[in-house]
């Protein structure tokens, strides 16, 4: 079974790639941090290939996260 990631995960990757880390990127979109965390962990759930990178201070998106995004 394919799973497809729902729509505000899609608009949620989008800043966070752009502003590499969640809080800025979370306040861009009108929502708080823990929300925007609990977003992209559902995200990241989905089977397939890691599509974020967290690090202590900032996120990056993968090889496959930036693909993912470009479609």
């Amino acid at each position: 079974m394919k799973y497809l990631p729902k729509l505000n995960q899609l608009q949620a990757l989008r800043p966070v790639a752009r502003r590499g880390s969640i809080r800025p990127a979370a306040r861009e979109l009108g929502h708080s941090q823990p929300e925007l965390s609990r977003t992209l962990r559902q995200l990241e759930q989905i089977p397939g290939t890691t599509r974020l990178l967290r690090r202590q201070q900032a996120v990056d998106l993968t090889d496959a996260g930036n693909a993912f995004l470009q479609r």
